[in-house]
């Protein structure tokens, strides 16, 4: 087994990062406005309101193109389910009624994006998208 270079990011890797964070945002707004409508003021609703804007940093981590943008959707992926069993269950004992298909719409986004940019070794082509562009900016301050 030889290991492969790993490539640049090519345009299709930048538009996927352009286009999946950007949906991404437009979601967690969504599910974010959707709740501070809904729910109550409570405690919370303050801890659900945290996990949309972990969510919104995340994906707008993407659309930057930061080399920590996957482990963050990863994370972001991780919380929003956790909080959909924890949903279920307080559905399942009666505490609380409230059903989003925003919500479940965002959940399986998530879960796919994740997939998808582990599938097209996204982390690794950050980490050298960065590399690259810290080499150019080292090579360049020694020629300015």
């Amino acid at each position: 087994m030889t290991n492969k270079p790993i490539q640049p990011l090519t345009e299709g890797d930048k538009e996927f990062c352009g286009f999946a964070g950007a949906a991404g945002i437009v979601l967690s707004f969504a599910c974010l406005l959707q709740f501070w409508y809904i729910l109550p003021q409570h405690w919370i609703t303050l801890l659900v309101t945290i996990l949309f804007v972990y969510s919104i940093v995340a994906f707008s981590l993407l659309v930057a193109k930061r080399k920590y943008a996957p482990l963050c959707v990863y994370i972001s992926g991780f919380l929003i389910y956790a909080y959909a069993v924890l949903l279920v269950l307080a559905i399942v004992f009666q505490i609380i009624l409230i059903f989003s298909w925003i919500f479940i719409i965002l959940l399986f986004y998530n879960i796919t994006i994740s997939i998808a940019i582990y599938a097209r070794s996204m982390p690794a082509k950050l980490k050298r998208y960065h590399e690259d562009q810290q080499a150019d900016r080292t090579y360049w301050e020694d020629k300015l």
